[in-house]
Formats: structure tokens, C-alpha cells, sequence
């Protein structure tokens, strides 16, 4: 290589690669290794960022080149975007339309119970929000990692929110497939690599419509669809047998008809304040006091039959295990995890989970 003149430094390297050193430097790091000319050329978003180019992701793409995209199995499909559409407190005989926000779905079930109820007026003026049972939504603004179909039991009069894309399929068992496919971890890099990460995440409809999707033996989409009814029936046996337990639970506590005072106002003493180290509202609330005050009797605390674990783990090369990010901590008491390797466990993977305790 000819010399170059002082103080002026070359891209190149003016030794010979040594592949080893390279492959070393490349342990325990999140990276992927792409061609210039995939950069260049091979990309028509004309994307230049890890995200895009993230190793499952890449690895997906390649399994499933010729498969058929999202798009070709879709018969209809819309976003709709609202205007300062609000809540209104109503009571439970209400006829008002519900709202179905992301924040009401646990993927990939839908939580109907908490939704909240907006003006008449927003059910007639966006008439393309209305869902019906068994429309896909798949959420594309914000983080846009939600999907769900749209059970057979959900109240009639919904309008979902404009952060989810809803769609109905030509063959009706492919949203089953289409579900399924995003839900594992190479879908959900796909779907993240179509993120445009502007100040909120976003997905663009054709982004998503180019998402490829395998193709499957009719059998295997009927067996796929099977199982995906039946974790719905499981999850809605499940769900009613938890109210049951919390009914019964309640019940042996004394709490069942217990209505918590909501005073506006209320006192505490100075010594009181600098013994706790708290001096929030919240903290003292009454209703906080008067149950505490049911509760105590026992004497136990929570430390008392469920203490601590501190069992470090140490991830193995070549082995994969079950990861519980905080994110798979749902607040409806289920946790979901995924599979990792070893030689891709985060920092983050430092404790053993075991027991049904967490």
C-alpha cells in the first residue's frame, strides 16, 4: 500500500485481515455482519440501522425468501385516526360504544372488562374503528408489539384505537397463521424491523403488508388455528376460575362487602411523617390505614411466606433458556418468556426464576 502523506490516516487496514481476531471481537456483542452492497443497494427503505439490520431479523428474511407477504393474504385492512376522542365516566348500564385501547390487550388476548366508554358521536363518525369478532389487530404506533384477534364473545359496540392496524384475511385460517408467525421471536423482528423510529414507533401499512409470511401445509394452518382457539377457551377457564379464587378469598378475609373510605381530606401526625420517611398523599390514604388494619391480624407479612430468591445465573454458550423480561410481567398474574441462547443473553439475565413464585 503506498505511503500517505503525514497526518492523514486510510479507511483501509495496512495488514493483513486476520479473521480471527475479527470473529473474537465479534463474542458476546449484539451485532450483525451485512454486505455493503445489502446497505447500498439490496434495501429500499434505504435504511442504515442496527434495528434494520438485526440478526434475527436477517436471519428470518433469508429462511423466508419467495414466501408469500402479509399483504397478499389481507382482504381489508385500515388504521383509523381519531381527534381528541375521551373517556366518559358512565354506569354499567350504559349504551355508549367502548374504546378498545392497546393498554386492554395482553398479547394475545383481548381484556374487555376494563375498557372505557366515549360519545355516540365518535360511533358515528368513524365508522371504519368499529371491530368486529375475529378481525387481526396488530399494533403498529407506539412500541408495536401487540396482536390479538378479535374474540366471538366481545361486546358488539367497539371502536379499537388508532395505534392498532385491524385486517380481515382472504382465507379466514391465515390470521391464525399470520398471528401465530408474529407472536415468535423471528415475526416480532420482522415486525420491529419495519418500525420507523421516528419520536414514536411507527409502522407503515405497506412496511407491514411486506412482512413475509411462511407457508404452511393445509393441515398443519387447521392444527394452527386449533390451538390458537383453544388457548382462548384455556385463557377464558382460567380467568374465571382466578375471580372465583379472589371471591373466595376475599370472603375468608372479611373484605367481600368491604367498601374503602374515600375521604377528600384527612391528617397525620409529624412524627408519624418523618417515622415512615413518606410525605405522600398516597401513603396515608385512609382506606390504606383501614385495610391495613383488617389485614394485620395475621401478624405475616409478605417476606414471611414468600422470601427473596438470590440463586445467580450464569449463562452457557450452545445452551438456550427461558427469559422473563419485566415487560412479561402481565398485571392479569401471567408472565411470559422467551427462549434465548446462551451467547445472546442479555446483561439483564442474572437471576433463576423457579417455583410458581416470582
Amino acid at each position: 500500500m503506498p505511503s500517505l502523506p503525514a497526518g492523514r490516516s486510510s479507511v483501509f487496514l495496512d495488514r493483513p485481515f486476520d479473521e480471527a481476531r475479527y470473529r473474537a471481537l465479534q463474542e458476546g456483542l449484539e451485532m450483525a455482519e451485512v454486505r455493503l452492497s445489502e446497505v447500498s443497494t439490496g434495501n429500499a427503505q434505504k435504511r442504515f440501522d442496527p434495528e434494520y439490520f438485526n440478526r434475527a431479523a436477517l436471519f428470518a428474511a433469508k429462511q423466508l425468501e419467495g414466501a408469500s407477504e402479509l399483504g397478499s393474504l389481507v382482504d381489508s385492512g385500515y388504521r383509523v385516526v381519531y381527534e381528541n376522542t375521551e373517556a366518559i365516566e358512565v354506569n354499567e348500564e350504559s349504551t355508549l360504544p367502548y374504546f378498545l385501547q392497546s393498554s386492554d390487550i395482553t398479547t394475545p388476548f383481548i381484556n374487555s372488562e376494563g375498557m372505557i366508554r366515549v360519545a355516540e358521536s365518535e360511533w358515528l363518525r368513524y365508522p371504519k374503528g368499529r371491530i368486529q369478532p375475529g378481525e387481526l389487530l396488530i399494533e403498529v404506533k407506539g412500541k408495536a408489539e401487540k396482536i390479538a384477534i378479535v374474540p366471538e364473545k366481545f361486546p358488539t359496540k367497539t371502536l379499537v384505537t388508532g395505534t392498532c392496524f385491524k385486517l380481515t384475511t382472504k382465507n379466514d385460517d391465515d390470521k391464525y397463521l399470520i398471528a401465530t408467525f408474529l407472536l415468535t421471536k423471528y415475526g416480532q423482528a420482522l415486525k420491529d424491523r419495519a418500525k420507523t423510529n421516528l419520536l414514536v414507533s411507527y409502522i407503515a401499512k405497506d412496511d407491514l403488508y411486506s412482512i413475509p409470511i411462511p407457508s404452511v401445509t393445509n393441515a398443519l394452518l387447521k392444527e394452527i388455528k386449533r390451538l390458537y382457539k383453544s388457548s382462548e377457551l384455556l385463557r377464558e377457564q382460567a380467568h374465571t376460575q382466578l375471580k372465583q379464587a379472589e371471591a373466595l378469598l376475599l370472603s375468608e378475609l372479611g373484605l367481600e362487602q368491604w367498601q374503602p373510605p374515600e375521604a377528600l381530606t384527612y391528617e397525620r401526625r409529624a412524627k408519624d411523617v418523618f417515622g415512615a420517611g413518606r410525605l405522600d398523599a398516597e401513603y396515608f390514604a385512609p382506606k390504606i390505614t383501614d385495610l391495613l388494619g383488617r389485614l394485620e391480624a395475621s401478624g405475616q407479612t409478605l417476606a414471611d411466606i414468600a422470601p427473596a430468591r438470590h440463586e445467580r445465573f450464569t449463562p452457557t454458550k450452545g445452551e438456550h433458556f427461558q427469559y422473563i423480561e419485566i415487560g412479561g410481567v402481565k398485571g392479569d398474574g401471567t408472565v411470559e418468556a422467551e427462549t434465548v441462547a446462551g451467547e445472546d443473553a442479555p446483561s439483564r439475565a442474572t437471576w433463576y426464576v423457579r417455583g410458581a413464585m416470582w
